[in-house]
């Protein structure tokens, strides 16, 4: 997916229809692809929310480090509705790695 001197519109555009992949790897990026090219944190974190309770614990695993990579470059989460979802992924040896960096970037970054 090329995202390069788009409006937000297009960009957005392109962000949601990756979403809508089947395949892990292209859904994958396509999360990655959210934190990276959409400006609106908030909008960001209600796309990425929505993985975090996905069938597939890869999905789910990126969804947490996307999570992280959020924190990490704006500062900010809506704790009260992110923190429990991750501290669900902790429970699963598949994606607890990514959750536990994601809660640790929250406790440390957040205010």
């Amino acid at each position: 997916m090329t995202l390069t001197a788009q409006s937000g519109g297009e960009v957005r555009q392109k962000l949601l229809a990756g979403l809508s992949q089947t395949d892990t790897e292209s859904l994958n990026q396509a999360l990655m692809n959210v934190v990276v090219y959409e400006a609106d944190r908030t909008y960001a974190e209600s796309i990425i929310t929505m993985f975090l309770t996905h069938s597939n614990p890869q999905v789910r695993a990126v969804a947490a480090a996307a999570i992280d990579y959020l924190v990490r470059t704006h500062g900010k989460i809506n704790k009260p509705r992110i923190v429990p979802l991750i501290e669900e992924l902790l429970k699963d040896t598949r994606t607890m790695v990514n959750a536990q960096s994601a809660l640790t970037s929250i406790n440390t970054l957040v205010k």
